[in-house]
């Protein structure tokens, strides 16, 4: 606890540096905490920790920074990165192992030390994560990114300094089963952490478990599951939306063991249903045999999402009518941005190289470890291998299942995209379908759109990251189309015959000068935001079971997708069509528009440079679509994003893709 004078002057932040806070302390404080090393000009040069100070007035390090918003996001961003990942709920949640980083000392220091010394760093080790080798992983990620970054240390004038922990500032102690009693007649909505010594740990998770589901505690007595069974006996809305607390009482239930689906998908006594269940998934289906070729390179074009987004995603998709979707292939600055190769190589096992990163999968086992675990690197490709049956059992024997399907027991799958991550284009699913296309021709097999498209959905379903049909279709299918769903009956016979004809196709035809202006008139602009979104499609779909307005705006894209298939048809893109799909958008994924591209949107549309502009995929970052006022050009747009706009914003053609998918065999 630290306190400021009454009046405290206002403090500048430099919009280009780290301002990090601290105090003048005395020697005795620097033995039991972090200070700052800084040098005439104010900037932080080193750190030290619990060590004596030789001169007067060190800077002890406060529990605060200040980051800029161009750096705020660039931070941000590291939630993607591995193994930096594995630091955040994000990565935790999605099966991979903790990773402890330190925000002074694996980020700060990344600032005023060079590399080696940086990455090598023993201090405060305590802080930071035992692991020493993704400690160093992590580090060289941090300070490619912070190593050019200042930061300045900014000294405040504290009036008082101390730690909350000890009795003297506790008002109120009582034994834990009088303030159990006491509270068993009231309402909680929250279960808060208290302030203790920093000697020793403590949890609130027995008395939150402990009031969540009745454990050892008579004095709450509503047996939760009875009530929600009988909800399920009414009608369909009270079904949903009891079968929604139902998941939401299991995952509780599990203490914290559940995967990312809404229940306790990885609790051991779930384990022999689920497996049951992965009996009635069928592998992708194989078609005519051919010759083996030695290597394969399939390149895919990315989608653009025009209308009815949210319709293609189960369970969403079982009960709309139609449940349609309208989407275009494009190509991005004039190429195909997602592309995987498969070749012979002569090491044995797979080895798969996702930009910097290498994963050696040397037996069956590796590949069975990681494909539910989409944080994990290489966790979709380990996914589509299984899709393909390759292997069929975690107990197989992975080098004669090579020879066996691809004439070699050394496989390389290399994937490759110029599109950011959480782009908002389709990239996840696309990279999926041209994984799958290229196992099929590697193996000497060529899959049929249906039959990707079918796999995709599988694929999302063992990575556990869940999701629709429209970015396959948009990157399988030629131009503009119309992808639709059977009717609800179709899709559950199709799914138990295993079969593929989930999902039909339409093409659009427009004519050649429509398709002049779309390239003309449609922009693409990065926002320079990484959606950062937790498990936005579960949101969703939780607030679709639960009923109300998120019914009504479903049925209000399902009424309207024949109208903007014909506008498309009469060579018009239909803008107030699309305002009320990205209403739509905003209404279903709460927050999805940062206040930064609302901002941007707001701008372009008062100079009069675009009609209408709208984030791709599901929102929350990403690109943005814009399409530009007739007369205006793409060099107009990147002038004023260039003058106005955030230094990571850029902007890109678009082109539509009527060959969305080109294969290389050699």
């Amino acid at each position: 606890l630290w306190k400021l004078p009454g009046d405290p002057k206002k403090f500048y932040f430099n919009p280009d540096e780290i301002t990090a806070f601290c105090f003048e302390g005395d020697c005795q404080q620097t033995l039991s905490h972090g200070t700052y090393r800084v040098d005439d000009e104010g900037l932080v040069r080193s750190l030290s920790y619990r060590c004596q100070h030789a001169g007067d007035s060190p800077r002890v390090i406060l529990a605060l920074l200040y980051l800029p918003p161009s750096l705020s996001t660039r931070f941000l961003s590291l939630y993607s990165v591995y193994p930096i990942s594995r630091s955040t709920y994000y990565g935790v949640d999605s099966g991979t192992l903790g990773l402890k980083l330190s925000l002074f000392f694996d980020l700060i220091m990344a600032t005023c030390l060079p590399e080696d010394k940086f990455v090598s760093s023993h201090l405060a080790a305590n802080k930071s994560d035992r692991n020493l080798d993704v400690l160093k992983q992590s580090r060289k990620k941090i300070w490619e990114r912070f190593h050019l970054c200042k930061c300045r240390a900014y000294c405040l004038p504290l009036t008082d300094y101390e730690y909350l922990g000890d009795l003297q500032h506790s008002s109120n102690l009582l034994p834990k089963r009088e303030v159990i009693v006491n509270l068993q007649n009231s309402v909680l909505s929250r279960i808060s952490a208290m302030v203790l010594s920093d000697t020793q740990d403590y949890s609130t998770a027995l008395l939150k478990t402990s009031v969540a589901i009745n454990i050892n505690y008579p004095h709450m007595k509503k047996d939760i599951l009875t009530v929600l069974e009988s909800l399920c006996v009414r009608s369909i809305p009270h079904c949903a939306r009891a079968l929604m607390l139902t998941a939401e009482y299991l995952a509780i239930r599990a203490r914290g063991k559940g995967g990312l689906r809404s229940g306790p998908a990885a609790n051991p006594a779930f384990t022999h249903i689920f497996e049951s269940m992965k009996k009635h998934f069928a592998g992708i289906p194989n078609g005519s045999k051919d010759t083996i070729p030695r290597s394969v390179t399939v390149e895919a074009a990315a989608r653009v999402d025009l209308f009815g987004g949210w319709l293609d995603t189960p369970p969403i998709t079982l009960s709309a009518n139609p449940s349609a979707v309208v989407n275009m292939a494009i190509l991005v600055d004039g190429k195909k941005p997602i592309a995987c190769h498969v070749r012979h190589v002569p090491d044995a096992g797979i080895t798969i190289r996702c930009g910097d990163t290498t994963v050696l999968l040397s037996c069956s086992q590796d590949i069975y470890e990681s494909y539910n675990k989409p944080r994990n690197p290489g966790a979709l490709v380990c996914a589509c291998l299984i899709c393909v049956c390759v292997p069929s059992g975690p107990e197989d024997n992975l080098l004669e299942t090579l020879q066996n399907r691809f004439g070699t027991t050394g496989l390389e799958i290399e994937c490759t995209s110029c599109l950011p991550h959480g782009s908002g284009l389709g990239t996840s699913s696309t990279l999926a379908a041209a994984i799958i296309q290229a196992l099929g021709l590697a193996s000497g097999f060529h899959y049929s759109e249906k039959s990707i498209c079918h796999a995709v959905l599988m694929v999302e379903q063992l990575l556990t990251t869940g999701g629709g049909w429209q970015d396959q279709v948009g990157c399988l299918y030629p131009g503009i189309k119309k992808g639709l769903t059977q009717i609800f009956q179709t899709l559950i016979e199709s799914f138990f015959n295993k079969t593929d004809d989930c999902v039909d196709v339409e093409k659009i035809d427009i004519k050649e000068e429509f398709e002049k202006e779309i390239n003309s008139r449609m922009v693409l602009v990065y926002t320079g935001k990484t959606r950062l979104a937790k498990n936005l499609l579960q949101e969703v779909v939780r607030g679709w079971f639960s009923g109300g307005p998120i019914r009504e705006v479903i049925a209000s894209l399902e009424s309207n997708v024949v109208q903007f298939v014909d506008s498309i048809k009469e060579g018009t893109m239909p803008c107030e069509l699309i305002e009320l799909y990205y209403n739509a958008k905003k209404t279903l994924a709460t927050g999805c528009e940062p206040e930064i591209v609302t901002c941007l949107i707001s701008q372009l549309k008062r100079e009069s440079l675009i009609e209408t502009a709208w984030l791709a995929g599901a929102g929350g970052g990403g690109f943005l679509y814009v399409w530009l006022k007739d007369g205006i050009s793409v060099d107009q747009v990147r002038t004023f994003i260039s003058r106005c706009g955030t230094a990571e914003m850029t902007v890109h053609t678009v082109t539509v893709d009527n060959s969305p998918i080109t294969v290389a065999l050699k």
